[in-house]
């Protein structure tokens, strides 16, 4: 075999293993890549107690205070205290908890007061009171 001859099969050679191992550390860092996941912020829910009477004041956050209730009794009539995000929209010196938001992905912290309010408490509404 020419020296020629031989520096092209070494140089193939070289080049081949060198392809081959950048596939490899790009492969897997591809996967790593690929396998890394983004999770969602974490919604942080607050307690805030009712401060209305009617079940359409029970879905205006404007009749909604934070923190707990010392009024929350044994009675069913209305909703008491309910847990929600502070909507994100609302002044920070006046926080309202957030009606929109989803709860468990599937219903509405509006949606679940409405239900409670003819069904009991629930994943929401943590308390009802009498008027």
């Amino acid at each position: 075999m020419t020296l020629l001859k031989k520096k092209r099969l070494r140089n193939s050679a070289v080049m081949m293993m060198s392809i081959a191992a950048l596939s490899l550390v790009g492969g897997n860092l591809l996967f790593a890549i690929s396998d890394t996941s983004i999770s969602e912020p974490k919604v942080l829910n607050e307690t805030w107690h009712f401060t209305g009477s009617t079940r359409q004041e029970a879905i205006n956050p404007d009749f909604y205070e934070q923190g707990s209730s010392p009024e929350c009794d044994a009675g069913a009539e209305t909703i008491c205290e309910i847990t929600a995000p502070i909507d994100p929209s609302s002044s920070p010196s006046n926080p309202k908890p957030h009606m929109e938001a989803l709860v468990n992905g599937s219903q509405t912290v509006e949606e679940q007061i409405l239900e409670a309010l003819d069904d009991g408490i629930n994943d929401t509404v943590l308390s009802l009171r009498s008027l």
